[in-house]
């Protein structure tokens, strides 16, 4: 898209609204059917919605659950829709389900948050994993980001559970239908496997198939080792009770439910996992083999209440704990044009900046991509650059030089493009138009170009008069339209003779003349005339490529009567006229020997004239 602008212009494509509190979060939860407590259930998931043990609270975007009857899918969006902070809804993605997984362990459920995340519905599908139990794979676009590039795919499912070689088969079975089903993705696609897989170790078949070499295999954000004993029990997720009830206990032992992105979502581009993100929901490590809520929990260091609160909730609400992972956005481009003027002169070049900013709706610079960034430009618009910005900096600066080489209008393009993954827009452009004035024509005449003349001028009041000469230069703009600076008289100065200039200095000429006025006092000049040069500066409007003229006027002013040594005009040279040259005394005023200046051989004509 193109914009026409002036001073400053902003890429609009990049300002689509979108309601992301910064990053996104997505939750994995067996939630054993929800015959758990169900005001435990909502304040877990509240919970959820306010952990910032990763530097940072957001609401959930993306809840998967698993062992979801059709019979408590209403109940369970309830409760997700009741827990929505400000701002937040949520709506269920499809949901499938049969008796037959109804009666073995519940179905696959996805509940998105409406600001930041769309299903695609024909994305769909349906996998079946052994023992009476579906997987489900959801596609899913970015809000605010092209729906055909943000794209990533959400896998959940419920393995097999308990221990024994034709159990541990039906697991791999499960994982092999997976694989299968996400190999008929295009290569490097943005996808993650989530649910409860039932695994009791890393060399169980089917944890090592999820991570095998092939397209879009899985990945152990714990780098794919050992994760049994009580050195591993941060990384346990059931169960939060220790004795079995209507739901299972136990004690926290095992790691049952998994979050495995694909390489794509683990590379620090685009759309990937925040390192140290992931996170079994209130595990705090110091509960192996024990509840939950078996003393202190440390969840919150530095918050006993708020841990121990998470704890007891957790021990009512389901045999397992959520799986809590964070991801980075996608970088936004949002380019600027700053310090661009409304108008310039023509010749001018003019320097002003482009500036490019990250706009994803990151919390804290690890939430979104870098963008990597490039601006080039075309016309009268030149200069070029390249950068990265994280969406917490502030806006990167490319300079860049507009020129006006011809009157009229300055045109240009500023050209913004990333590469960076999944970035939104890729490329857009800023389309610049500058009106270009002509330069202004500052002239002596309404005619013709003019910018030298000499003024002959007879002074009056010679002698004692009180009388003054004035001397008018008008000063026009040749041929001023809306298309042609403004001329400014700038200045104007007298020089070789003390003549005042009393009008005219900050004059704006446009379709009007204006008048430099000289005034030459009485007295000021002798019997043999005197000459003086008149200087006017004009200067253009103060934009870029103003230049300022100069006019020059020689004014020629011819003496009149000779002046007398009876200055106060009373019939006879006496004491007042004295005072009146000792006043003048170094001035033009009262010159009687006409050399332009007041001095000893003044005196000596008038003591030789005294009393006649």
């Amino acid at each position: 898209m193109t914009l026409p602008t002036t001073a400053m212009a902003i890429l609009a494509t990049a300002l689509v609204s979108f309601s992301s509190f910064g990053q996104m979060r997505v939750m994995s939860w067996n939630v054993a059917k929800l015959v758990g407590n169900p005001v435990s259930q909502l304040a877990v998931i509240q919970a959820a919605h306010a952990d910032n043990l990763n530097g940072f609270a957001i609401p959930v975007d993306i809840f998967l659950f698993q062992e979801v009857p059709n019979s408590v899918q209403a109940q369970l969006l309830t409760i997700v829709q009741t827990s929505a902070p400000f701002g937040s809804t949520y709506q269920m993605a499809t949901f499938t389900t049969s008796g037959t997984e109804d009666a073995s362990a519940g179905a696959q459920c996805m509940i998105y948050r409406t600001q930041s995340i769309s299903e695609i519905t024909a994305g769909h599908a349906d996998i079946t994993t052994g023992a009476g139990r579906q997987a489900d794979r959801w596609k899913l676009s970015l809000d605010g980001y092209d729906p055909a590039v943000a794209v990533m795919y959400g896998y959940s499912a419920h393995l097999k559970a308990s221990m024994g070689s034709s159990n541990e088969n039906l697991r791999l079975s499960g994982a092999e239908a997976i694989r299968s089903n996400s190999a008929l993705l295009p290569a490097n696609t943005s996808l993650f496997y989530a649910g409860d897989f039932n695994l009791y170790s890393n060399t169980e078949p089917a944890f090592v198939h999820f991570l095998s070499a092939g397209s879009n295999r899985g990945v152990d954000v714990y780098g794919g080792g050992d994760w049994g004993g009580e050195s591993f029990a941060a990384r346990h997720t059931q169960s939060p009770l220790l004795v079995t009830g209507t739901l299972v206990g136990g004690g926290m032992d095992d790691r049952f439910d998994f979050h495995l992105p694909s390489p794509a979502m683990m590379d620090g581009e685009g759309l990937s996992v925040i390192p140290g993100s992931t996170r079994p929901f209130g595990n705090d490590g110091g509960h192996f083999d024990s509840a939950i809520n078996t003393g202190n929990n440390t969840y919150y260091p530095a918050d006993l209440a708020r841990s121990n609160s998470l704890a007891d909730a957790l021990f009512d609400a389901s045999d397992h704990i959520p799986l809590i992972v964070d991801y980075q956005l996608p970088a936004r481009m949002y380019g600027a044009i700053v310090g661009l003027p409304a108008k310039v002169i023509v010749g001018a070049t003019f320097p002003f900046i482009a500036e490019v900013t990250n706009a994803a709706n990151a919390i804290v610079s690890s939430g979104a991509d870098e963008l990597d960034f490039a601006v080039s430009s075309t016309g009268n618009v030149s200069g070029f650059g390249s950068g990265s910005v994280l969406a917490t900096n502030p806006a990167a600066e490319i300079d860049l030089t507009l020129s006006a080489p011809v009157a009229g209008v300055a045109y240009g393009t500023v050209i913004f493009s990333t590469n960076s993954q999944m970035a939104f827009p890729t490329s857009a452009l800023l389309e610049v138009q500058v009106p270009v004035l002509r330069h202004a024509r500052p002239s002596l005449s309404s005619t013709v170009d003019s910018l030298a003349t000499t003024i002959n001028v007879d002074v009056t009041g010679t002698g004692g008069s009180s009388a003054q000469t004035i001397v008018s230069v008008p000063l026009w703009n040749l041929g001023w339209n809306a298309g042609q600076s403004a001329s400014i008289v700038q200045s104007a100065v007298v020089q070789g003779a003390s003549w005042p200039v009393t009008a005219g200095v900050g004059s704006t000429i446009t379709n009007q003349s204006a008048t430099v006025r000289v005034t030459i006092p009485a007295g000021s000049v002798g019997p043999a005339g005197a000459t003086a040069t008149l200087r006017i500066i004009a200067a253009e409007e103060n934009l870029a490529g103003a230049v300022p003229s100069t006019i020059v006027v020689t004014i020629h002013a011819n003496g009149g009567q000779p002046v007398t040594p009876d200055l106060d005009g009373d019939g006879i040279v006496g004491g007042g006229d004295l005072a009146i040259l000792l006043a003048s005394w170094g001035s033009s005023q009262a010159d009687l020997d006409g050399d332009g200046i007041v001095g000893g051989s003044d005196l000596t004509l008038m003591l030789a004239a005294w009393g006649s």
